[in-house]
């Protein structure tokens, strides 16, 4: 593979019409020194694997032209082993530095790859950087910048792996609603802000990113990659990964000028899973990442 200074890293599964919009995206943009690699654990009806670049005219005829525009790709089969596997393999696949983890249902602005990459140049600090990911269909009303700037603080922690709100002190013992919410200030965590436009360009210190982010395959090795003790749902296991890298005294970075649409597809994900699979799963993942973090937390002295 010739080397590019960016690795795209696609995770795929079933969606072979997101997927060619998602690769038509990337023809587009105004970066264009990048490779890509698509890990694809897509199954036909009756389980049995299939090559997402057979499934349709769409698809093959977009991977064909991102080929034809002088990229690199990389294809593997993945059989079915979750998401965080995927990100996993997909990263470790990537012979760059840089690299930028993709669901195969998002469609980029075409300045979006350029945006994060001039951001996670600029400071070697920076372990990640993310855009806003506003969903098809929805409305799209502009927030004021300055109304979500006490969101992005510091993440403070108890030695039991809890979280301090840093607006008010008081702490969060439950994680089972997503975003989390302080009951006493109303302050937002974790998750949420980034599905929505801004009314101006910021590049804002973060706390936690979701999809379609931008990261140093150093810094995430670092720290141990994606964790694959959780069942994914309520992003739990991008949750870890942020905390881990904050902890390690990395920064993460939202720019909120850099625009990817998620298409939010119904079969995706969690959510096919069901109401009541879903929150048993988030109270599970909880458990899991708080007693991990407060052994990390104990270890580290982070907490000091």
């Amino acid at each position: 593979m010739e080397k590019a200074k960016l690795t795209v890293c696609i995770c795929a599964k079933d969606r072979s019409t997101e997927l060619a919009m998602l690769l038509e995206s990337l023809r587009h943009q105004t970066f264009k020194d990048f490779n890509v690699v698509i890990v694809d654990g897509s199954e036909a009806p009756n389980g049995a694997p299939i090559d997402i670049r057979k499934y349709s005219h769409f698809i093959n005829r977009a991977y064909n032209q991102l080929i034809q525009d002088g990229h690199w790709i990389t294809y593997k089969r993945e059989n079915n082993k979750g998401i965080a596997r995927c990100r996993n393999q997909a990263r470790e696949l990537a012979n760059t530095e840089i690299c930028l983890a993709l669901d195969d249902d998002e469609v980029l602005e075409p300045d979006y790859i350029e945006k994060l990459y001039k951001v996670i140049t600029s400071d070697e600090k920076i372990a990640a950087v993310g855009g806003v990911v506003p969903v098809y269909g929805q409305p799209t009303v502009k927030r004021k910048v300055e109304s979500v700037k006490p969101i992005f603080n510091e993440i403070k922690l108890t030695n039991e792996g809890d979280f301090i709100c840093s607006n008010c002190g008081e702490v969060f013992k439950s994680m089972k609603q997503n975003p989390l919410v302080c009951a006493n200030c109303k302050q937002h965590y974790l998750s949420g802000d980034s599905n929505y436009l801004y009314d101006k360009e910021e590049v804002i210190e973060s706390h936690h990113l979701q999809s379609g982010y931008m990261f140093r395959k150093s810094a995430v090795e670092e720290v141990g990659g994606r964790a694959t003790d959780k069942t994914f749902s309520a992003f739990r296991e991008e949750t870890e990964l942020c905390m881990l890298l904050r902890l390690a005294g990395y920064k993460l970075i939202t720019h909120t000028g850099a625009i990817a649409w998620h298409d939010h597809a119904p079969r995706g994900g969690a959510r096919q899973q069901g109401p009541q699979k879903y929150s048993k799963n988030v109270v599970m993942d909880d458990g899991t990442f708080r007693k991990k973090i407060k052994k990390i937390v104990q270890e580290k002295g982070w907490n000091k």
